[in-house]
């Protein structure tokens, strides 16, 4: 990892460059350093994770239109959110609550995936 001054001509840069380097921000310095390949480890609390999510998704295309206005209209309460974000949120807390018995709560803690 080298630190570079003016990437690129100019005052900062991130991002990756023909997947050889990658330029980041650490801390207050730019960095550049080798392109590091991303894994997916397909753990079974990662499945899960992607299965909730697809069935929140699902469930959210489901949904007449008035009743997502009405999660639109609860979501005004929460400044940033959408009623979109507040149902996945909802959907995802509830989906979490049924499948935790599954999981050694060692290895599966819902506070990592939210």
């Amino acid at each position: 990892m080298a630190k570079v001054i003016a990437p690129f001509f100019s005052l900062t840069a991130s991002g990756d460059l023909a997947k050889a380097l990658t330029y980041r921000r650490v801390l207050a310095n730019n960095v550049v350093s080798d392109y590091a390949r991303p894994t997916d480890r397909r753990s079974n609390a990662q499945a899960a994770h992607r299965t909730g999510m697809l069935q929140a998704r699902t469930a959210w295309r489901a949904l007449l239109p008035s009743e997502r206005g009405s999660w639109n209209a609860q979501a005004a309460g929460f400044p940033g959110i959408s009623g979109y974000n507040l149902f996945i949120r909802y959907y995802l807390h509830t989906y979490y609550q049924e499948i935790k018995p599954l999981f050694d709560t060692r290895k599966f803690n819902q506070a990592k995936f939210c």
